[in-house]
């Protein structure tokens, strides 16, 4: 296993598997993530990641991207990766997780003007007050480098 800077990477090894959970949202420019994954994978190589689908920002301020399922097997397709296989489900993270998250995480909880004053602390407060805590939809895919 090798861990490493998602937006810095450089190996002159080729892999047979390179995995990705819940990062790609993270990152600044999605697409050269993708080709430096590409680059990374032996011929008909895969790669597995996992992305939070929709619009995720008002939980997670370090979200910088919210992506389709549409929109992410097309940034696939574009850097030179077929889907194999998808599948899509839902997490539901309720008020004592999201809490627990919050006491571990407290750089990501919004300030008290923030919950008040933004269109994203009005969705959390919708979300935690009327719906429970906060669905997100996520697609794990299988894809393999072909070409």
């Amino acid at each position: 296993m090798i861990s490493a800077d998602a937006e810095q990477f450089e190996w002159s090894e080729r892999f047979d598997i390179v995995t990705s959970f819940e990062t790609i949202e993270h990152l600044y420019d999605p697409e050269k993530f993708l080709e430096r994954i590409h680059n990374l994978l032996i011929p008909d190589g895969v790669f597995l990641l996992c992305v939070p689908l929709g619009e995720t920002r008002h939980m997670d301020r370090y979200h910088l991207h919210a992506f389709s399922q549409e929109e992410m097997f097309a940034l696939l397709k574009k850097t030179g990766f077929s889907v194999d296989w998808h599948h899509c489900d839902e997490c539901f993270l309720t008020r004592s997780e999201l809490l627990r998250w919050g006491k571990l995480y407290p750089e990501s909880s919004p300030s008290i003007n923030e919950l008040l004053f933004s269109r994203r602390g009005w969705r959390i407060i919708y979300d935690f007050v009327f719906r429970g805590g906060f669905d997100i939809p996520q697609v794990l895919i299988y894809a393999r480098r072909i070409n």
